[in-house]
């Protein structure tokens, strides 16, 4: 099945005048992600956000350190 066949039309308004007007929204995905790899994004994902926030703590409490 090529993209245009699979992709999605839909209307929109709005704008100045109003106008209406059709879409694509592309092609739709032929299958979802298996739930091991959405596991694995998303531990992936966390392990880096406690990263991030960890060294964020460690700057500001160096910076109230700073500060006394």
């Amino acid at each position: 099945m090529s993209g245009i066949e699979n992709s999605k039309k839909i209307e929109v308004s709005g704008g100045s005048n109003d106008t209406k007007k059709e879409i694509s929204m592309g092609p739709m995905a032929d299958s979802l992600p298996e739930l091991s790899e959405k596991k694995e994004f998303a531990t992936k994902c966390i392990a880096l956000i406690e990263e991030h926030m960890n060294e964020f703590y460690k700057d500001v409490l160096d910076h109230v350190r700073s500060l006394q």
